[in-house]
């Protein structure tokens, strides 16, 4: 199932980056994109299994690929960042998208680790609100980039 996903969520990213429709023109389109990255956030639920099995968390699967890629990223830090997203989640999201988040024990999210915390916390929030994202439709491509490189960094770790 995951490879069909992963190739229709491709496919339907695909089409709305030709369609030459702006995310931040209605927030129906934001809506759509968002669905979209949702897909690859379950892809990247999908992959994550396989590399962990008896692991059926989202939370600890995050946490499996940060320990296996030495990413920092311990279950107390993707905490306190799910809580920086609870209160805001757009301006959450933009300080995390630009590495301007740093933690109280002075662990700087950036890099992938960021991408992981994104990915973590846009699959949480799209599983279960509907709402439009704002940073979706304002920074749709640094998004798309972080749901995809943490999709790369799976694969890339799978045994």
């Amino acid at each position: 199932m995951s490879t069909f996903l992963f190739s229709y969520s491709v496919a339907r990213l695909y089409r709305l980056e030709m369609s030459g429709i702006s995310l931040s023109s209605s927030q129906f389109s934001g809506q759509l994109a968002a669905n979209i990255l949702f897909d690859l956030t379950l892809v990247i639920d999908a992959v994550l299994c396989a590399i962990e099995p008896q692991k059926w968390k989202f939370f600890d699967l995050a946490i499996a690929l940060s320990n296996r890629t030495s990413l920092g990223l311990s279950p107390e830090r993707l905490s306190k960042i799910k809580k920086l997203f609870d209160n805001d989640f757009d301006g959450a999201a933009n300080r995390v998208l630009d590495g301007a988040v740093v933690l109280d024990d002075g662990f700087k999210v950036q890099g992938l680790a960021a991408c992981l915390a994104l990915t973590y916390v846009l699959r949480n929030h799209a599983a279960h609100d509907l709402t439009s994202i704002s940073v979706i439709r304002e920074r749709f491509q640094h998004v798309k980039n972080a749901v995809l490189d943490t999709l790369f960094l799976a694969v890339e770790t799978l045994p």
